[in-house]
């Protein structure tokens, strides 16, 4: 995948940016899965999930004006946040898969700004979002395990 994508002509469809190959290492599909990805993970059935930064989400781009985003493996849109974010997002950050789950680490775009955490379940579309205990982070882990009062995601920063 390439974190850019650009329209041939000012109307005309946008350059594939991503290729899925089979594990022989042969290409089974190219296709465009938005502008402006600073973070892309796949989940644990091949799903795509992407993060955007400002010049996507801002850049006319359908499926990056979301701040996040869910692909199969065709270039189809699986999942958008369709509102149930807690903000909308300026710039994702970093993601992580966990078993059936999908991180998304995203910086808000509003006055109060903010990083958040958002947990996505591919299966039933369900999401959770979390403020980040870092304000600036630069990666993201999360173990199998279900969290106890002590024990919440962790988030790096340099």
């Amino acid at each position: 995948m390439s974190g850019r994508t650009f329209r041939n002509e000012t109307e005309g469809p946008w350059a594939s940016n991503a290729v899925v190959f089979s594990p022989s290492g042969t290409p089974e599909a190219e296709f465009c899965v938005g502008d402006d990805i600073p973070a892309l993970v796949t989940d644990a059935h091949g799903g795509i999930w992407t993060a955007y930064g400002d010049e996507g989400i801002y850049g006319g781009h359908p499926e990056s004006g979301a701040g996040l985003a869910g692909w199969n493996t065709q270039g189809r849109s699986s999942w958008t946040p369709k509102g149930r974010l807690p903000d909308h997002p300026l710039e994702g950050c970093t993601a992580a898969t966990e078993n059936e789950h999908v991180w998304l680490v995203w910086y808000s775009g509003s006055r109060s700004g903010g990083t958040f955490l958002t947990r996505i379940t591919p299966s039933t579309g369900d999401i959770a979002s979390y403020p980040s205990p870092v304000p600036a982070p630069d990666g993201f882990a999360v173990c199998d395990r279900p969290w106890g009062p002590a024990e919440q995601p962790v988030t790096l920063s340099t």
